[in-house]
């Protein structure tokens, strides 16, 4: 609930415009039941990164052992293509 309404805040308007207050008024909490579950709007980011690499990390692991290796070549071609954008 958190990410993904920090995630709207953040195609809305920025990183530097978007914050707690505006954050909590999002997914209807208090600025504090959002401080509970993250210290900073960084640490929001940061958890959003970190469950994107994970499914990243996930997919490509899940190619890679079903690949044979003429397939190698397209999913590191994915991988860089993916990490350009």
């Amino acid at each position: 609930m958190i990410k993904n309404g920090f995630l709207s805040l953040l195609d809305e308007g920025g990183y530097q415009s978007l914050t707690i207050a505006n954050l909590a008024k999002r997914v209807g909490m208090s600025r504090s039941n959002v401080y509970r579950y993250f210290a900073s709007k960084r640490e929001i980011f940061n958890a959003i990164c970190d469950d994107l690499f994970d499914e990243f990390y996930d997919e490509m692991e899940h190619d890679l052992a079903e690949s044979t290796d003429f397939e190698l070549r397209a999913i590191v071609e994915r991988i860089f293509v993916t990490l350009g954008s």
